[in-house]
């Protein structure tokens, strides 16, 4: 590894420096996106359940009223609800249509378990002509076509059941529980009407019945208080109102009759449908109210996610661009000044002292190396100038006015005295050189002198 980084330059270090942390920083920042997406996503998914559970919600409501009106009408031998049982033929037909284009729409978010629970009531629906024509020719038995309504209907709760289970927000899946808790007291309330339906059409129980019709009863009160228990405030007025309105009290009290006695009612089953069914509507209200209260949930579960994800992406992508361009900005803030002292240090080593102060700014490692680098040029140049000065014979010159610090400011001074001790030297021996030569000529002139003055004394001589 350290072989490794001595083969590379100081910018190849300092991206690695920057690197190492960006890619740590960019998976935690990635897996952190993802997570959120995939938070986005549950909400999106949480949305369409809620539209797919207000589908089912729909439908099963219609069922229920099939199911009640298919009762009165084989419990009467055909002569009631002649006219009202194939218009309902039409209302559940449109919310089975519905639906089915809502699981075509929403087919993301209906995994493989709620596909397989509902599977049973879509069978039933594709194949319920074939029980509607026997109930309308009256071949068919009041139990099982009952209880061929009641297995569409137990498929469509746990249909919605398994939404529940699939809701991750707990908000979300406190509604949905209070959903499907409102939803089977509702549904119990429907097998109640179509049984009471039969016992004051018969004026009395058939065997077993009225334990059925008692245990219909104390279901339907479970599963509401259950729904109340789980219910926002807002939802529980809403169910409060209903207990108190006319037409539940009246339903109330014809219960009351109905498991007071075993005949002799003296009730006519179709107002006992009507005002069973106004009851039932009423609580349709409700169901709606909380289907809203579940969308409008998933919604803003959705909603924040996705602005979440968003909010994220934005601080994602400027974290990673300042990761990106801070380090930038110091490698290179650190290189510019590097390259101009390299490039400076490099003229100086090829002989060139006329290289200028780099005056690098800041106060960092660098700038402190640039300024030692510029003093370091300046001494480099008194130097210069000095030895230039002493190797012309200049030991006074007004160079050495400048100073140059330790070791080599004392060898320097020494050559400046050597050189000024050999000038001294040298003029001592051109002057006595000078004396010499004047010595002989003062000696050759005294030889010429003395030569005339014996040519002289010998011409006197003779």
């Amino acid at each position: 590894m350290k072989n490794l980084l001595d083969t590379l330059d100081l910018k190849a270090k300092l991206a690695v420096i920057a690197i190492i942390p960006l890619l740590g920083l960019t998976f935690f920042s990635v897996q952190s996106l993802l997570d959120r997406r995939a938070e986005a996503q549950d909400g999106e998914r949480l949305e369409m359940l809620a539209e797919v559970s207000g589908a089912m919600g729909d439908l099963l409501h219609e069922t229920q009223r099939e199911r009640g009106s298919t009762a009165v009408y084989l419990s009467s031998g055909g002569t009631n609800f002649v006219a009202e049982l194939p218009a309902q033929y039409e209302r559940t037909d449109a919310a089975y249509a519905n639906l089915l284009e809502i699981l075509e729409k929403d087919a993301a978010a209906v995994n493989d378990k709620i596909r397989e629970d509902i599977a049973p009531a879509l069978t039933s629906l594709d194949s319920v002509a074939t029980t509607r024509a026997a109930v309308i020719a009256l071949d068919a038995e009041l139990g099982p076509t009952i209880g061929f309504y009641t297995a569409i209907n137990r498929s469509l709760l746990d249909g919605v059941a398994d939404m529940v289970d699939a809701s991750t927000d707990a908000t979300v899946a406190r509604d949905a529980a209070a959903y499907l808790a409102f939803l089977s007291g509702k549904e119990q309330a429907g097998i109640e009407r179509a049984q009471l339906s039969n016992v004051f059409t018969n004026d009395g129980y058939a065997p077993g019945q009225l334990v059925l019709v008692s245990s219909l009863i104390a279901r339907q009160e479970a599963y509401f208080g259950l729904f109340d228990q789980l219910a926002s405030p807002e939802l529980h007025e809403l169910y409060v109102a209903e207990e108190n309105h006319p037409a539940t009290i009246e339903v109330h009290r014809l219960e009351q009759l109905a498991l007071s006695q075993d005949s002799g009612f003296g009730v006519s089953p179709v107002d006992w449908f009507d005002i069973k069914t106004e009851r039932i509507n009423l609580l349709k209200g409700i169901e709606d109210a909380i289907g809203d209260a579940v969308a409008e949930d998933a919604a803003a579960v959705a909603s924040s996610a996705q602005s979440d994800f968003r909010t994220g992406l934005v601080l994602t992508l400027v974290l990673l661009a300042l990761s990106v361009a801070a380090p930038m900005i110091v490698i290179r803030s650190i290189l510019k000044p590097v390259g101009r002292l390299a490039d400076a240090a490099e003229r100086v080593a090829a002989g060139d002292l006329s290289v200028e102060n780099l005056e690098l700014p800041g106060k960092d490692e660098v700038a402190k190396l640039g300024h030692a680098f510029d003093e370091m040029t300046d001494v480099l140049a008194v130097i210069n100038r000095q030895v230039t000065a002493v190797a012309d014979g200049q030991p006074d010159s007004a160079v050495f006015a400048d100073q140059v610090p330790g070791e080599l400011g004392h060898a320097i001074e020494a050559l400046r005295t050597a050189n000024r001790e050999r000038t001294l030297l040298q003029a001592d021996q051109k002057e006595s050189f000078a004396r010499i030569q004047q010595l002989l000529t003062d000696v050759q002139a005294k030889a010429g002198e003395l030569t005339m003055s014996s040519e002289m004394l010998t011409s006197i001589s003779n």
